[in-house]
């Protein structure tokens, strides 16, 4: 850590942006890792404004899935 690898990827983040609707930034994804369905929540939260409902694992993935299909998004990790 602090080598600027989050301020590199949101500098690259910022300069494409423009060219998707759909586009998320998470940082620190491997801080809450250890919690799949809330780094889901917060995936979807970022991607399409939406507060999703989500109580396990496989019904996050089969609602990222409806919602990305066939999409041009932008996501950074």
């Amino acid at each position: 850590g602090g080598i600027g690898k989050t301020t590199l990827a949101k500098s690259f983040y910022n300069k494409i942006v423009g060219n998707f609707k759909h586009r998320a930034f998470i940082s620190n994804v491997r801080e809450g890792s250890s919690d799949v369905v809330n780094l889901q929540k917060a995936f979807i939260k970022e991607l399409f404004r939406l507060v999703p409902e989500i109580e396990d694992v496989e019904r996050g993935r089969e609602k990222i899935k409806a919602n990305v299909h066939e999409k041009k998004i932008l996501v950074v990790l």
